[in-house]
């Protein structure tokens, strides 16, 4: 684009997904900029790994294979504007949506979705951070559990009795009607450990 050539590239992870990166050169022979985020970090890039850019007039789209490792059946693509500045020999992912439009007449795009929380920044008191568990599946936007997507699970070890806590920044202001939570649904574990009370606060 307007002579600078980018680089996407994934980490070596099989079919799970992982922070991926993007290189900048002028020349396909390089030299080659150092590697830099295309989205941020903790959200393994949307939860998936990259596959190729579509452009559609000033619009650029970003497409990422979502790989269920386990029932490969369940993989999807996911689509994403992102902004690309050759000036700055920049690209990004700044946000996920679950739904976006675009319009044919002038390539423009806009915000649909509903779910505020997709792939937010996720703290918790405690959480399995294995076997297809951890904090941030809490807003990864899937309803089941499958095998590498199985959601949250608080630490293991802890009491029967006890509280867990999970905080979601929605970075600013939103304004939402409600909060819904899904249980675990993999078969034979259908509800297994769903909190027995809860309440929500907001800041």
């Amino acid at each position: 684009m307007n002579g600078v050539y980018y680089l996407l590239s994934s980490e070596l992870t099989g079919w799970s997904t992982n922070r991926n990166n993007y290189q900048t050169a002028t020349s396909l022979a390089g030299p080659w900029s150092d590697r830099v985020d295309v989205a941020p970090p903790e959200t393994n890039t949307y939860n998936t790994q990259t596959q190729n850019i579509i452009r559609a007039g000033n619009t650029f789209i970003y497409v990422g294979g979502r790989w269920a490792q386990g029932n490969l059946a369940d993989s999807r693509y996911i689509m994403l504007p992102m902004t690309v500045n050759s000036s700055a020999k920049t690209m990004y992912i700044p946000n996920y949506y679950d739904s976006w439009s675009l319009n044919s007449s002038d390539w423009s795009w806009s915000d649909t979705s509903n779910n505020k929380a997709l792939f937010k920044a996720v703290t918790a008191s405690s959480s399995l951070e294995n076997y297809g568990w951890g904090k941030a599946k809490v807003v990864d936007g899937r309803r089941n559990s499958i095998n590498g997507f199985m959601g949250y699970f608080s630490q293991l070890g802890q009491s029967s009795n006890h509280t867990e806590w999970i905080e979601i920044n929605l970075g600013d202001v939103k304004t939402f009607s409600k909060v819904v939570l899904y249980p675990r649904n993999d078969s034979g574990h259908e509800g297994d450990e769903f909190p027995i009370d809860f309440k929500y606060t907001k800041a």
